[in-house]
Protein backbone atom coordinates (compact mmCIF):
# COMPACT_ATOMS: atom_id res chain seq x y z
CA UNK A 1 0.00 0.00 0.00
CA UNK A 2 2.73 1.91 1.11
CA UNK A 3 4.33 1.64 -2.55
CA UNK A 4 1.39 2.05 -4.37
CA UNK A 5 0.90 5.67 -2.14
CA UNK A 6 4.38 6.40 -3.72
CA UNK A 7 3.75 5.84 -7.25
CA UNK A 8 0.75 8.11 -7.27
CA UNK A 9 2.39 10.86 -5.78
CA UNK A 10 5.00 11.18 -7.63
CA UNK A 11 2.84 11.57 -11.06
CA UNK A 12 0.95 14.60 -8.89
CA UNK A 13 3.99 15.74 -6.96
CA UNK A 14 6.35 15.80 -10.30
CA UNK A 15 9.61 17.74 -9.66
CA UNK A 16 8.39 18.51 -5.64
CA UNK A 17 8.77 15.01 -5.03
CA UNK A 18 12.96 15.37 -5.98
CA UNK A 19 13.80 15.51 -1.93
CA UNK A 20 12.14 12.61 -1.44
CA UNK A 21 14.07 10.28 -4.06
CA UNK A 22 17.40 10.00 -2.34
CA UNK A 23 15.44 8.16 0.61
CA UNK A 24 13.06 6.24 -1.60
CA UNK A 25 14.46 5.03 -4.38
CA UNK A 26 17.42 3.05 -2.97
CA UNK A 27 14.43 1.39 -0.72
CA UNK A 28 12.51 0.26 -3.68
CA UNK A 29 15.90 -1.17 -5.40
CA UNK A 30 16.35 -3.49 -2.20
CA UNK A 31 13.12 -4.20 -2.57
CA UNK A 32 13.05 -5.23 -6.50
CA UNK A 33 16.57 -7.18 -5.78
CA UNK A 34 15.10 -9.62 -2.87
CA UNK A 35 14.92 -13.50 -3.35
CA UNK A 36 11.46 -14.26 -3.38
CA UNK A 37 12.08 -17.69 -4.25
CA UNK A 38 14.21 -20.31 -3.46
CA UNK A 39 15.28 -23.95 -4.73
CA UNK A 40 15.88 -27.29 -2.91
CA UNK A 41 16.79 -30.49 -3.93
CA UNK A 42 14.81 -33.37 -1.73
CA UNK A 43 16.92 -35.70 0.18
CA UNK A 44 14.98 -38.59 1.52
CA UNK A 45 16.43 -37.68 5.37
CA UNK A 46 14.84 -34.00 5.28
CA UNK A 47 12.04 -34.83 6.68
CA UNK A 48 12.73 -36.86 9.46
CA UNK A 49 10.95 -35.32 11.84
CA UNK A 50 7.65 -35.73 9.93
CA UNK A 51 6.55 -31.66 9.87
CA UNK A 52 7.36 -30.71 6.43
CA UNK A 53 10.35 -29.49 4.13
CA UNK A 54 10.79 -25.27 5.10
CA UNK A 55 12.96 -23.81 2.19
CA UNK A 56 15.25 -20.98 3.14
CA UNK A 57 15.56 -17.00 1.65
CA UNK A 58 18.24 -15.09 1.43
CA UNK A 59 16.42 -12.05 2.63
CA UNK A 60 15.03 -14.72 4.86
CA UNK A 61 13.93 -11.97 7.51
CA UNK A 62 13.26 -9.47 4.96
CA UNK A 63 10.70 -11.99 3.24
CA UNK A 64 8.94 -12.84 6.11
CA UNK A 65 7.78 -9.21 7.09
CA UNK A 66 6.33 -9.52 3.48
CA UNK A 67 4.57 -12.43 3.77
CA UNK A 68 3.46 -11.69 7.43
CA UNK A 69 2.24 -8.04 6.23
CA UNK A 70 -0.27 -9.38 3.24
CA UNK A 71 -0.96 -12.89 4.36
CA UNK A 72 -0.25 -13.08 8.03
CA UNK A 73 1.29 -16.68 7.82
CA UNK A 74 4.46 -18.05 6.66
CA UNK A 75 4.16 -20.63 3.34
CA UNK A 76 5.33 -23.87 4.07
CA UNK A 77 5.73 -27.23 1.85
CA UNK A 78 3.42 -29.96 2.88
CA UNK A 79 5.20 -33.13 2.67
CA UNK A 80 4.15 -34.97 5.31
CA UNK A 81 2.66 -37.57 3.06
CA UNK A 82 5.28 -40.68 2.91
CA UNK A 83 3.96 -41.20 -0.73
CA UNK A 84 4.65 -37.54 -1.66
CA UNK A 85 7.69 -38.10 -0.10
CA UNK A 86 8.84 -41.00 -2.43
CA UNK A 87 7.48 -38.79 -5.30
CA UNK A 88 10.07 -35.69 -4.17
CA UNK A 89 12.86 -38.11 -3.73
CA UNK A 90 16.04 -36.98 -6.41
CA UNK A 91 13.80 -33.78 -7.79
CA UNK A 92 14.31 -30.50 -6.86
CA UNK A 93 11.19 -28.09 -4.80
CA UNK A 94 10.56 -24.45 -6.08
CA UNK A 95 8.88 -22.23 -3.67
CA UNK A 96 7.51 -19.08 -4.28
CA UNK A 97 6.37 -16.04 -1.61
CA UNK A 98 4.03 -14.36 -3.63
CA UNK A 99 3.42 -11.69 -1.07
CA UNK A 100 7.19 -10.46 -1.53
CA UNK A 101 6.96 -11.10 -5.86
CA UNK A 102 3.83 -8.30 -5.41
CA UNK A 103 5.48 -5.88 -3.07
CA UNK A 104 8.30 -6.18 -5.92
CA UNK A 105 6.11 -5.23 -8.67
CA UNK A 106 5.04 -2.53 -6.55
CA UNK A 107 8.08 -1.25 -6.16
CA UNK A 108 9.02 -1.75 -9.81
CA UNK A 109 6.10 0.87 -10.56
CA UNK A 110 7.20 2.89 -8.27
CA UNK A 111 10.29 3.41 -9.46
CA UNK A 112 8.70 3.95 -13.22
CA UNK A 113 6.89 6.71 -11.69
CA UNK A 114 9.98 8.32 -9.91
CA UNK A 115 11.67 8.52 -13.06
CA UNK A 116 9.24 9.29 -15.55
CA UNK A 117 7.38 12.42 -14.00
CA UNK A 118 9.89 14.51 -11.71
CA UNK A 119 11.87 15.70 -15.01
CA UNK A 120 14.83 14.51 -14.32
CA UNK A 121 15.46 14.35 -10.98
CA UNK A 122 16.15 10.54 -10.60
CA UNK A 123 19.67 11.41 -12.59
CA UNK A 124 22.10 9.83 -9.85
CA UNK A 125 20.03 6.39 -9.08
CA UNK A 126 19.88 5.68 -13.23
CA UNK A 127 23.18 3.48 -13.08
CA UNK A 128 21.85 1.27 -10.33
CA UNK A 129 18.38 1.24 -11.56
CA UNK A 130 19.34 0.08 -14.52
CA UNK A 131 21.51 -2.93 -13.09
CA UNK A 132 18.39 -3.63 -10.87
CA UNK A 133 15.91 -4.05 -13.88
CA UNK A 134 18.88 -6.26 -15.82
CA UNK A 135 17.65 -9.23 -13.36
CA UNK A 136 14.21 -8.75 -13.42
CA UNK A 137 13.72 -8.68 -17.10
CA UNK A 138 14.66 -12.19 -17.18
CA UNK A 139 12.53 -13.03 -13.91
CA UNK A 140 10.54 -16.15 -14.11
CA UNK A 141 6.75 -14.65 -13.79
CA UNK A 142 5.67 -13.03 -16.28
CA UNK A 143 3.70 -9.78 -14.97
CA UNK A 144 7.52 -8.60 -13.30
CA UNK A 145 8.65 -8.87 -16.89
CA UNK A 146 5.99 -6.84 -17.75
CA UNK A 147 6.81 -3.87 -15.57
CA UNK A 148 10.54 -4.08 -16.29
CA UNK A 149 9.38 -3.33 -19.91
CA UNK A 150 7.72 -0.62 -19.10
CA UNK A 151 10.07 0.96 -16.77
CA UNK A 152 12.97 0.76 -19.00
CA UNK A 153 11.22 3.01 -21.25
CA UNK A 154 10.88 5.25 -18.15
CA UNK A 155 14.59 5.21 -17.21
CA UNK A 156 14.80 6.29 -20.86
CA UNK A 157 12.62 9.18 -20.68
CA UNK A 158 14.64 10.16 -17.23
CA UNK A 159 18.01 9.86 -18.60
CA UNK A 160 17.09 11.62 -21.67
CA UNK A 161 15.38 14.61 -19.51
CA UNK A 162 18.85 14.83 -16.42
CA UNK A 163 21.55 14.45 -19.48
CA UNK A 164 19.88 15.68 -23.06
CA UNK A 165 21.57 19.44 -22.73
CA UNK A 166 20.69 21.35 -25.58
CA UNK A 167 18.95 17.93 -27.48
CA UNK A 168 15.99 18.37 -24.53
CA UNK A 169 12.63 19.76 -25.49
CA UNK A 170 12.21 23.46 -24.52
CA UNK A 171 9.55 22.82 -21.81
CA UNK A 172 12.58 20.54 -19.79
CA UNK A 173 15.16 23.57 -20.78
CA UNK A 174 12.93 26.52 -18.94
CA UNK A 175 11.85 27.31 -15.53
CA UNK A 176 10.68 24.09 -13.18
CA UNK A 177 6.91 23.51 -14.12
CA UNK A 178 7.03 24.03 -17.96
CA UNK A 179 7.07 20.16 -18.17
CA UNK A 180 4.12 19.68 -16.14
CA UNK A 181 2.29 22.44 -17.66
CA UNK A 182 2.56 20.86 -21.43
CA UNK A 183 2.08 17.32 -19.91
CA UNK A 184 -1.73 19.02 -18.67
CA UNK A 185 -1.68 20.55 -22.05
CA UNK A 186 -1.18 17.27 -24.15
CA UNK A 187 -2.70 14.87 -21.87
CA UNK A 188 0.84 12.97 -22.12
CA UNK A 189 4.66 13.66 -21.16
CA UNK A 190 6.04 15.88 -23.71
CA UNK A 191 9.43 14.18 -25.51
CA UNK A 192 12.53 14.02 -23.83
CA UNK A 193 14.31 15.00 -27.02
CA UNK A 194 13.95 16.97 -30.11
CA UNK A 195 14.34 15.56 -33.35
CA UNK A 196 13.64 15.21 -37.21
CA UNK A 197 12.08 12.55 -38.87
CA UNK A 198 14.62 10.38 -40.79
CA UNK A 199 17.58 12.54 -40.04
CA UNK A 200 20.38 10.38 -41.31
CA UNK A 201 23.09 12.18 -38.83
CA UNK A 202 21.01 11.76 -35.39
CA UNK A 203 22.81 11.05 -32.41
CA UNK A 204 21.98 11.75 -29.04
CA UNK A 205 25.75 14.36 -27.92
CA UNK A 206 26.17 12.94 -24.73
CA UNK A 207 27.91 9.62 -25.46
CA UNK A 208 27.08 8.40 -21.85
CA UNK A 209 23.36 9.06 -22.53
CA UNK A 210 23.07 6.87 -26.02
CA UNK A 211 25.31 4.28 -24.54
CA UNK A 212 22.63 4.26 -21.72
CA UNK A 213 19.40 4.32 -23.90
CA UNK A 214 20.96 2.09 -26.12
CA UNK A 215 21.12 -0.57 -23.65
CA UNK A 216 18.30 -0.06 -22.50
CA UNK A 217 16.48 -0.26 -26.10
CA UNK A 218 18.97 -3.53 -26.62
CA UNK A 219 17.00 -5.42 -23.56
CA UNK A 220 13.60 -4.45 -24.84
CA UNK A 221 14.07 -5.78 -28.57
CA UNK A 222 15.96 -9.37 -26.79
CA UNK A 223 12.33 -9.31 -24.69
CA UNK A 224 10.61 -9.14 -28.57
CA UNK A 225 13.29 -11.85 -30.09
CA UNK A 226 13.27 -14.38 -27.04
CA UNK A 227 10.29 -13.65 -24.45
CA UNK A 228 7.70 -16.50 -24.93
CA UNK A 229 4.96 -14.50 -23.11
CA UNK A 230 2.73 -12.59 -25.43
CA UNK A 231 1.51 -10.21 -22.87
CA UNK A 232 5.73 -9.23 -22.28
CA UNK A 233 6.33 -8.42 -25.49
CA UNK A 234 3.41 -6.55 -26.39
CA UNK A 235 4.41 -4.32 -23.25
CA UNK A 236 8.08 -4.26 -24.73
CA UNK A 237 6.26 -3.13 -27.96
CA UNK A 238 5.26 -0.47 -26.27
CA UNK A 239 7.39 0.76 -24.35
CA UNK A 240 9.99 0.73 -27.63
CA UNK A 241 7.20 2.77 -29.37
CA UNK A 242 6.82 5.26 -26.66
CA UNK A 243 11.14 5.43 -26.60
CA UNK A 244 11.23 6.00 -30.20
CA UNK A 245 8.47 9.02 -30.18
CA UNK A 246 10.42 10.07 -26.98
CA UNK A 247 13.86 10.57 -28.36
CA UNK A 248 13.71 10.02 -32.30
CA UNK A 249 15.95 8.35 -34.83
CA UNK A 250 18.77 8.54 -32.85
CA UNK A 251 17.90 5.43 -31.25
CA UNK A 252 17.36 3.73 -35.10
CA UNK A 253 21.14 4.63 -36.08
CA UNK A 254 22.47 2.94 -32.97
CA UNK A 255 24.27 -0.21 -33.67
CA UNK A 256 22.80 -3.55 -32.49
CA UNK A 257 24.98 -5.92 -30.07
CA UNK A 258 25.59 -8.68 -32.30
CA UNK A 259 23.84 -11.59 -32.89
CA UNK A 260 25.77 -14.87 -34.32
CA UNK A 261 22.02 -16.33 -35.81
CA UNK A 262 21.63 -13.17 -37.99
CA UNK A 263 23.85 -12.62 -40.97
CA UNK A 264 26.70 -14.22 -39.22
CA UNK A 265 27.01 -11.67 -36.49
CA UNK A 266 27.38 -9.00 -39.31
CA UNK A 267 26.90 -5.45 -37.48
CA UNK A 268 23.11 -3.76 -38.08
CA UNK A 269 21.51 -0.72 -36.53
CA UNK A 270 18.73 -1.42 -34.06
CA UNK A 271 16.31 -0.12 -37.35
CA UNK A 272 17.06 -3.40 -38.63
CA UNK A 273 16.34 -5.39 -35.28
CA UNK A 274 13.38 -3.33 -34.88
CA UNK A 275 11.52 -4.34 -38.18
CA UNK A 276 12.81 -8.18 -37.96
CA UNK A 277 11.28 -8.42 -34.62
CA UNK A 278 7.73 -6.68 -36.42
CA UNK A 279 7.89 -8.97 -39.19
CA UNK A 280 8.23 -12.05 -37.38
CA UNK A 281 5.61 -10.98 -35.24
CA UNK A 282 2.81 -10.14 -37.49
CA UNK A 283 4.30 -13.14 -39.76
CA UNK A 284 3.21 -15.29 -36.51
CA UNK A 285 6.69 -16.56 -36.47
CA UNK A 286 7.74 -15.11 -33.22
CA UNK A 287 9.19 -16.90 -30.00
CA UNK A 288 6.02 -16.04 -28.41
CA UNK A 289 3.90 -17.41 -31.02
CA UNK A 290 5.37 -20.61 -31.42
CA UNK A 291 5.03 -22.58 -28.52
CA UNK A 292 7.28 -25.31 -28.88
CA UNK A 293 8.22 -24.91 -32.31
CA UNK A 294 4.91 -25.34 -34.57
CA UNK A 295 1.24 -25.84 -34.60
CA UNK A 296 1.95 -29.66 -34.27
CA UNK A 297 3.10 -29.50 -31.16
CA UNK A 298 1.24 -26.43 -30.08
CA UNK A 299 -2.11 -29.32 -30.33
CA UNK A 300 -0.17 -32.11 -28.57
CA UNK A 301 0.60 -29.81 -25.64
CA UNK A 302 -3.24 -29.03 -25.91
CA UNK A 303 -4.05 -32.56 -25.40
CA UNK A 304 -2.04 -33.39 -22.94
CA UNK A 305 -2.81 -30.74 -20.84
CA UNK A 306 -6.39 -30.63 -19.04
CA UNK A 307 -8.24 -27.58 -19.64
CA UNK A 308 -6.32 -26.43 -22.60
CA UNK A 309 -8.71 -26.45 -24.77
CA UNK A 310 -10.63 -23.77 -23.07
CA UNK A 311 -8.31 -21.49 -23.21
CA UNK A 312 -8.63 -20.76 -26.83
CA UNK A 313 -10.54 -17.84 -26.34
CA UNK A 314 -7.84 -16.12 -23.99
CA UNK A 315 -5.15 -16.59 -26.90
CA UNK A 316 -7.26 -14.55 -28.81
CA UNK A 317 -7.62 -12.00 -26.60
CA UNK A 318 -3.88 -11.87 -26.06
CA UNK A 319 -2.73 -12.17 -29.73
CA UNK A 320 -5.67 -9.03 -30.15
CA UNK A 321 -3.48 -7.07 -28.11
CA UNK A 322 -0.34 -8.13 -28.86
CA UNK A 323 -0.79 -7.20 -32.80
CA UNK A 324 -2.70 -4.05 -31.57
CA UNK A 325 0.72 -3.08 -30.27
CA UNK A 326 2.80 -4.45 -33.15
CA UNK A 327 0.75 -1.90 -35.19
CA UNK A 328 1.95 0.77 -32.85
CA UNK A 329 5.17 0.19 -32.88
CA UNK A 330 5.14 -0.67 -36.60
CA UNK A 331 3.53 3.14 -37.26
CA UNK A 332 6.41 4.81 -34.23
CA UNK A 333 9.25 3.33 -36.17
CA UNK A 334 7.18 5.21 -39.81
CA UNK A 335 6.60 8.10 -37.67
CA UNK A 336 10.65 8.29 -36.32
CA UNK A 337 12.23 6.99 -38.96
CA UNK A 338 10.41 8.03 -42.11
CA UNK A 339 12.40 7.16 -45.92
CA UNK A 340 15.28 5.51 -43.45
CA UNK A 341 12.99 2.42 -43.11
CA UNK A 342 13.94 2.03 -47.34
CA UNK A 343 11.68 0.00 -49.67
CA UNK A 344 12.50 -3.22 -49.51
CA UNK A 345 11.31 -3.36 -45.22
CA UNK A 346 8.04 -1.11 -46.54
CA UNK A 347 7.05 -3.63 -49.08
CA UNK A 348 8.01 -6.55 -46.46
CA UNK A 349 5.77 -5.10 -43.61
CA UNK A 350 2.48 -4.33 -46.59
CA UNK A 351 2.98 -8.19 -47.60
CA UNK A 352 2.86 -9.10 -43.34
CA UNK A 353 -0.13 -7.16 -42.58
CA UNK A 354 -2.17 -8.19 -45.28
CA UNK A 355 -3.45 -10.89 -44.40
CA UNK A 356 -5.25 -9.47 -41.31
CA UNK A 357 -7.15 -7.03 -43.62
CA UNK A 358 -9.23 -10.21 -45.28
CA UNK A 359 -12.92 -10.33 -44.76
CA UNK A 360 -12.48 -13.73 -42.97
CA UNK A 361 -10.65 -12.03 -40.49
CA UNK A 362 -11.78 -10.46 -37.43
CA UNK A 363 -12.73 -7.20 -36.78
CA UNK A 364 -10.17 -6.45 -34.44
CA UNK A 365 -7.70 -7.70 -36.81
CA UNK A 366 -9.14 -5.95 -40.15
CA UNK A 367 -9.14 -2.50 -37.66
CA UNK A 368 -5.81 -3.08 -36.57
CA UNK A 369 -4.33 -3.61 -40.28
CA UNK A 370 -6.26 -1.02 -41.72
CA UNK A 371 -5.20 1.52 -38.83
CA UNK A 372 -1.33 0.35 -39.54
CA UNK A 373 -1.70 0.89 -43.62
CA UNK A 374 -2.62 4.37 -42.69
CA UNK A 375 -0.30 5.26 -40.74
CA UNK A 376 2.62 4.28 -42.51
CA UNK A 377 0.34 6.17 -45.66
CA UNK A 378 0.61 8.93 -43.62
CA UNK A 379 4.00 9.20 -42.07
CA UNK A 380 6.25 7.42 -45.15
CA UNK A 381 7.42 8.77 -48.03
CA UNK A 382 5.04 8.07 -51.10
CA UNK A 383 7.52 6.35 -52.89
CA UNK A 384 7.34 3.63 -50.19
CA UNK A 385 3.46 3.30 -49.34
CA UNK A 386 0.64 5.93 -50.64
CA UNK A 387 1.53 6.53 -53.58
CA UNK A 388 3.40 2.94 -54.39
CA UNK A 389 -0.03 1.14 -53.25
CA UNK A 390 -2.23 4.01 -54.13
CA UNK A 391 -4.48 1.30 -56.28
CA UNK A 392 -4.95 -0.99 -53.35
CA UNK A 393 -4.86 1.14 -50.61
CA UNK A 394 -7.83 3.86 -52.17
CA UNK A 395 -10.42 1.07 -52.55
CA UNK A 396 -9.87 -0.38 -49.26
CA UNK A 397 -9.97 2.69 -47.45
CA UNK A 398 -13.10 3.80 -49.36
CA UNK A 399 -14.67 0.20 -48.26
CA UNK A 400 -13.83 0.32 -44.48
CA UNK A 401 -15.43 3.38 -44.70
CA UNK A 402 -18.68 1.91 -45.37
CA UNK A 403 -17.81 -0.94 -42.74
CA UNK A 404 -20.77 -1.90 -40.24
CA UNK A 405 -18.01 -1.77 -37.42
CA UNK A 406 -17.08 2.41 -36.10
CA UNK A 407 -13.16 1.34 -35.80
CA UNK A 408 -13.21 0.31 -38.83
CA UNK A 409 -14.84 2.94 -40.55
CA UNK A 410 -12.47 5.64 -37.93
CA UNK A 411 -9.26 4.00 -39.40
CA UNK A 412 -10.61 3.75 -43.08
CA UNK A 413 -11.48 7.87 -42.59
CA UNK A 414 -8.14 8.25 -41.67
CA UNK A 415 -6.34 6.41 -43.97
CA UNK A 416 -8.78 8.05 -47.09
CA UNK A 417 -7.16 10.93 -45.74
CA UNK A 418 -3.73 10.37 -45.37
CA UNK A 419 -3.74 9.88 -49.27
CA UNK A 420 -4.62 13.17 -50.33
CA UNK A 421 -2.04 14.53 -47.96
CA UNK A 422 0.68 12.54 -49.18
CA UNK A 423 -0.57 11.51 -52.94
CA UNK A 424 -2.30 14.49 -53.97
CA UNK A 425 -1.54 14.02 -58.06
CA UNK A 426 -3.23 10.26 -57.86
CA UNK A 427 -5.43 11.11 -55.11
CA UNK A 428 -6.81 14.26 -56.90
CA UNK A 429 -9.32 12.82 -59.75
CA UNK A 430 -10.85 10.83 -56.64
CA UNK A 431 -11.61 14.18 -54.57
CA UNK A 432 -15.34 14.69 -54.55
CA UNK A 433 -15.83 10.69 -54.18
CA UNK A 434 -13.72 10.69 -51.23
CA UNK A 435 -16.04 13.32 -49.66
CA UNK A 436 -18.76 11.34 -50.93
CA UNK A 437 -17.71 8.54 -49.09
CA UNK A 438 -16.73 10.32 -45.88
CA UNK A 439 -20.14 11.74 -44.98
CA UNK A 440 -21.86 8.98 -44.22
CA UNK A 441 -19.88 8.50 -41.49
CA UNK A 442 -21.24 11.94 -40.01
CA UNK A 443 -24.88 11.11 -40.53
CA UNK A 444 -24.50 7.51 -38.85
CA UNK A 445 -22.90 9.19 -36.20
CA UNK A 446 -25.93 11.83 -35.88
CA UNK A 447 -28.42 8.96 -35.73
CA UNK A 448 -26.90 6.16 -33.88
CA UNK A 449 -27.99 4.76 -30.87
CA UNK A 450 -26.60 5.67 -27.52
CA UNK A 451 -24.91 2.49 -26.72
CA UNK A 452 -22.80 2.83 -30.06
CA UNK A 453 -22.86 6.82 -30.07
CA UNK A 454 -19.27 7.58 -29.04
CA UNK A 455 -17.63 4.85 -30.97
CA UNK A 456 -19.73 6.50 -34.10
CA UNK A 457 -18.57 10.02 -33.09
CA UNK A 458 -14.73 9.03 -33.10
CA UNK A 459 -15.48 7.83 -36.28
CA UNK A 460 -17.41 10.84 -37.64
CA UNK A 461 -14.66 12.75 -35.83
CA UNK A 462 -11.82 11.06 -37.97
CA UNK A 463 -13.80 11.76 -40.81
CA UNK A 464 -14.13 14.87 -40.35
CA UNK A 465 -10.56 15.53 -39.77
CA UNK A 466 -10.07 13.75 -43.66
CA UNK A 467 -12.56 16.22 -44.95
CA UNK A 468 -10.47 19.23 -44.11
CA UNK A 469 -6.96 17.05 -45.38
CA UNK A 470 -8.66 16.41 -48.30
CA UNK A 471 -10.12 19.92 -49.00
CA UNK A 472 -6.82 21.50 -48.27
CA UNK A 473 -5.08 19.25 -50.46
CA UNK A 474 -6.11 20.35 -53.70
CA UNK A 475 -8.35 23.89 -53.02
CA UNK A 476 -8.71 24.63 -56.31
CA UNK A 477 -10.77 21.81 -56.99
CA UNK A 478 -12.28 21.37 -53.66
CA UNK A 479 -15.75 23.01 -52.67
CA UNK A 480 -14.25 24.42 -49.63
CA UNK A 481 -17.50 26.12 -49.12
CA UNK A 482 -19.61 23.12 -48.47
CA UNK A 483 -16.96 21.43 -46.62
CA UNK A 484 -17.06 24.74 -44.08
CA UNK A 485 -20.78 23.73 -43.72
CA UNK A 486 -20.21 20.19 -42.65
CA UNK A 487 -17.00 20.44 -40.83
CA UNK A 488 -17.56 23.72 -38.58
CA UNK A 489 -21.03 23.18 -37.03
CA UNK A 490 -18.68 19.75 -35.76
CA UNK A 491 -16.65 22.02 -33.76
CA UNK A 492 -14.31 21.50 -31.41
CA UNK A 493 -14.30 17.78 -31.90
CA UNK A 494 -15.01 15.93 -28.62
CA UNK A 495 -14.67 12.01 -29.12
CA UNK A 496 -11.58 12.32 -30.29
CA UNK A 497 -9.75 15.65 -29.60
CA UNK A 498 -6.49 14.71 -31.14
CA UNK A 499 -8.30 15.61 -34.61
CA UNK A 500 -8.91 18.77 -33.77
CA UNK A 501 -5.38 19.80 -34.58
CA UNK A 502 -5.76 18.93 -38.09
CA UNK A 503 -9.08 20.84 -38.48
CA UNK A 504 -7.91 23.80 -36.70
CA UNK A 505 -4.22 23.84 -39.07
CA UNK A 506 -6.66 23.51 -41.84
CA UNK A 507 -8.64 26.34 -40.90
CA UNK A 508 -5.80 28.47 -40.11
CA UNK A 509 -4.56 28.08 -43.57
CA UNK A 510 -7.78 28.99 -44.74
CA UNK A 511 -7.42 31.84 -42.53
CA UNK A 512 -4.00 32.76 -43.52
CA UNK A 513 -5.03 32.59 -47.54
CA UNK A 514 -7.63 34.83 -46.80
CA UNK A 515 -9.91 32.43 -48.71
CA UNK A 516 -13.34 33.76 -49.56
CA UNK A 517 -15.33 31.26 -48.33
CA UNK A 518 -14.59 32.43 -44.80
CA UNK A 519 -17.01 34.98 -45.47
CA UNK A 520 -20.17 33.20 -45.48
CA UNK A 521 -19.42 31.54 -42.38
CA UNK A 522 -18.41 34.27 -40.04
CA UNK A 523 -20.43 33.31 -37.11
CA UNK A 524 -20.06 29.34 -37.09
CA UNK A 525 -16.13 30.08 -37.50
CA UNK A 526 -16.15 32.43 -34.12
CA UNK A 527 -18.18 30.17 -32.35
CA UNK A 528 -15.50 27.25 -33.71
CA UNK A 529 -12.33 28.91 -32.34
CA UNK A 530 -14.22 29.67 -29.34
CA UNK A 531 -15.03 26.43 -28.27
CA UNK A 532 -11.75 24.47 -28.97
CA UNK A 533 -9.90 27.55 -27.11
CA UNK A 534 -12.65 27.15 -23.83
CA UNK A 535 -12.22 23.94 -23.78
CA UNK A 536 -8.33 23.54 -24.41
CA UNK A 537 -8.94 20.80 -26.71
CA UNK A 538 -6.19 21.01 -28.66
CA UNK A 539 -2.79 19.24 -27.84
CA UNK A 540 -0.04 20.43 -29.88
CA UNK A 541 1.08 24.20 -28.18
CA UNK A 542 1.82 25.52 -31.18
CA UNK A 543 -1.05 25.01 -32.83
CA UNK A 544 -2.92 25.90 -29.54
CA UNK A 545 -1.50 29.39 -29.46
CA UNK A 546 -2.25 30.15 -32.83
CA UNK A 547 -5.69 29.19 -32.41
CA UNK A 548 -6.29 31.34 -29.01
CA UNK A 549 -4.70 34.69 -31.04
CA UNK A 550 -6.97 33.97 -34.00
CA UNK A 551 -9.97 33.29 -31.53
CA UNK A 552 -9.17 36.88 -30.38
CA UNK A 553 -9.10 38.62 -33.25
CA UNK A 554 -12.25 36.95 -34.77
CA UNK A 555 -14.44 38.20 -32.40
CA UNK A 556 -13.49 42.06 -33.00
CA UNK A 557 -13.61 41.80 -37.02
CA UNK A 558 -14.47 39.61 -39.89
CA UNK A 559 -12.53 36.94 -41.15
CA UNK A 560 -9.14 38.21 -43.02
CA UNK A 561 -5.50 37.39 -43.34
CA UNK A 562 -3.20 38.08 -40.30
CA UNK A 563 0.34 36.76 -40.16
CA UNK A 564 0.47 36.18 -36.64
CA UNK A 565 -2.29 33.90 -36.91
CA UNK A 566 -0.19 31.04 -37.98
CA UNK A 567 1.87 29.23 -36.34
Amino acid sequence: IVTDFFANIAKVMRHEFAPLIPQLVPHLLDVISRQDGATFDYKADDDDDGTGVRMPFLDDADADAAVEAEDGLEEWVDTNDEEDDDDLQGHAIVQVRTAVMNLKKAAIVALGNAAEFTDGAIEKCLVKALETIKSTVNYFHHEIRERSAVVLQQLVHAACVAYGGDQRNECYRGQIGLAAAAAATMRKEPRAIQWLKGDPNARLANPQLQAYVDECVALLIRLLIEDTSKSVVAHACEALGDILVDVGPAILLSMAPPDPSVNNGAPRRFLESILDSILNLARGSASCQTLLNGDEDDEALRAAIPGAAQDDDDDDDHDNVLMDNVSDLCGAVARTAGGLIGLDPAVAIFQAFSKYVMPARSVLDRAMAIGCYAELCYELPPELAAARHFATLLPLFSQACADSHPNIKRNGAFGLGSLFVVAPTQASPHLNDALTTLYPLLEKADNAPEECKAAEMAAADNAVASMCRIAISNKAEAPIDQVLGVVLPRLPLLEDPGENKTVFEALLFLLNENHPALANHGDQLKRAFRGVTARSKIDDPDVASAVSRAAAQLMTSTPQYNPSLVP
